[in-house]
């Protein structure tokens, strides 16, 4: 069994794309986005040479995805406390119109039916359609949040004050002919909850005299502190942060089997690319001339920067030339970043059959240095 399974994390489906515009964050400068990894680089030579000085690069949009630079994080809560896995109060799908600006700035939340059911307005008026199969015991109400529903028999074998399944206070009066009232029970001396509901955390059990009870905390079936009651009676702390992980803009299956939306978009500098989570790198570093780049996480710049001094853009990047002059002289010739230089001897020598030599007299170690050919014993040139 993976990891995968022993956690109860799916790697989901692909939500429909929120409209939301970002390209690489904020203003891409000094090499692109702020904060990015890379920025940078170091001259070099034969036409790889240096980063750009100033790379002043332009954001041009996403490719392959619609990320945005917004700090978001996995799968917002669910369903109603201490109702079965599966069911947030509605179970999750339905992401509508999410993540999409509205001209009054308002921005609709895309995990609005992590925590609602039914058709309504969301949290900017817009209207959404999210599931209406809220967890059993629960029903939608008119604020489209799953609740608690009365269960309508329950006086049925009852009597006196008692608390209904939803905790709420119920006087279900006297017993009917000679039946006496036990601990809130007609005709039958019932065992207490506790024992009636075992090792159940959550949930109802039937108790000796044929009645439900309810197994959660302060007299309700319901968990305590946002929990989610399994179907086999335990209480589960929902985790989405990491059932959701690097994943963004995806459906996915928290620990507690609940469905869950993963936030479209990431922390920090990160974009939401291909529904994972990916931390930029500039694509402009080297790079000049107004080339446009993609990034690794499809982000697409174009590259203005100036390159570093000593350096010039050749073919969109920028190149260090090597002088390929050696010993020759009064010669033009192409360098390797695409221009040319004229070969010229250095002071004290001078130009001979196109090749740079020491003149008679000249300080010299080998006698190939000299015109001559010959350096005498003292250090200088025959």
């Amino acid at each position: 069994m993976g990891c995968a399974s022993v956690l109860g994390i799916d790697e989901g489906k692909p939500l429909p794309q929120a409209d939301i515009t970002a390209s690489g964050g904020g203003a891409l400068a000094s090499g692109g986005a702020a904060g990015v990894v890379g920025v940078g680089g170091v001259v070099g030579i034969a036409g790889n040479g240096g980063a750009p000085l100033s790379s002043s690069t332009t954001p041009l949009g996403v490719s392959g995805s619609t990320p945005a630079n917004v700090a978001g994080a996995g799968g917002i809560s669910s369903p109603p406390p201490g109702m079965p896995a599966g069911t947030p109060a509605a179970s999750a799908g339905g992401v509508g119109t999410g993540g999409e600006s509205t001209d009054a700035g308002c921005t609709s939340d895309p995990a609005w039916c992590n925590t609602h059911c039914g058709s309504g307005p969301d949290n900017c008026a817009r209207p959404r359609e999210c599931p209406s199969d809220c967890a059993a015991g629960t029903v939608c109400n008119a604020k489209n949040v799953c609740e608690c529903s009365p269960q309508q028999d329950w006086c049925k074998g009852r009597c006196g004050k008692t608390s209904d399944n939803c905790g709420t206070a119920v006087n279900c009066g006297g017993c009917d002919g000679d039946l006496t009232c036990n601990s809130n029970v007609c005709g039958c001396v019932p065992q207490s909850d506790a024992d009636a509901c075992g090792a159940k955390q959550c949930g109802q059990a039937t108790n000796n005299c044929g009645l439900t009870v309810n197994c959660g905390a302060d007299g309700t079936s319901a968990c305590p502190g946002g929990q989610v009651c399994q179907t086999d009676g335990t209480c589960c702390a929902p985790d989405n942060a990491a059932a959701c992980g690097t994943k963004c803009g995806v459906v996915v299956k928290n620990n507690c089997g609940e469905t869950i939306n993963c936030a479209p978009t990431c922390g920090g500098n990160a974009l939401c690319y291909q529904n994972r989570c990916c931390i930029p790198i500039d694509p402009c570093i080297g790079a000049c001339g107004g080339v446009t780049m993609t990034g690794n996480c499809g982000q697409v710049v174009q590259c203005n920067g100036l390159c570093l001094f000593g350096s010039t853009c050749y073919q969109n990047r920028c190149c260090t030339p090597i002088n390929g002059c050696l010993n020759q002289c009064d010669v033009t010739l192409s360098d390797t970043c695409g221009g040319s230089v004229t070969c010229a001897c250095t002071a004290g020598n001078v130009c001979q059959s196109g090749e740079c030599c020491t003149p008679t007299g000249g300080a010299c170690l080998l006698g190939l240095s000299c015109c001559s050919g010959t350096c005498n014993s003292d250090g200088t040139c025959a």
